[in-house]
């Protein structure tokens, strides 16, 4: 009898646990419908490397230099305060506060000048002064990933 009821006391202690995990869930994540989570960088760092993939954009990377030089820098500002696994070219790409950029003379950097994500729509505008290139673009958030549904490049 005390054996059926400890039984039924870690049942219950078990499956409050559960709920109770479940509920201190971070609040910045989601599941989606493979029940993947992900959560608000994770979805950041795709949207940043989908903007680095624009086909359009893809001409004005500096091949050889990044191939050389080992890497593409982007620079650290408000819209990207933090650093992604990014990569372009197999490389990983450097990212770069403005006084690094000044210091060590990098002139070829992109600078995300706008990044705004209001709920499944993202809206991004990205700078490549270098090669004189304004780059915006709209992607929709679809589970885990962004979609892109329309981009402009401009020369300027």
């Amino acid at each position: 009898m005390i054996k059926m009821i400890l039984n039924i006391l870690v049942a219950v202690f078990l499956l409050f646990s559960c709920n109770n995990a479940k509920d201190k869930r971070n609040k910045s994540s989601t599941v989606t419908k493979e029940n993947v989570i992900c959560s608000d960088s994770i979805l950041m760092g795709k949207l940043l490397q989908k903007t680095l993939d624009i086909k359009s954009l893809q001409q004005y990377y500096p091949v050889d230099e990044v191939k050389s030089r080992g890497y593409l820098v982007l620079m650290i500002n408000e819209q990207v305060s933090k650093y992604y696994d990014l990569y372009k070219y197999n490389k990983k790409v450097l990212f770069a506060t403005e006084e690094e950029i000044s210091n060590k003379k990098i002139n070829a950097y992109l600078n995300f000048k706008e990044v705004e994500v209001k709920n499944d729509l993202a809206t991004i505008t990205l700078l490549y002064s270098t090669q004189g290139i304004k780059c915006d673009a709209v992607f929709k958030k679809e589970g885990c990933d962004w979609i892109l549904k329309d981009s402009k490049v401009v020369e300027r």
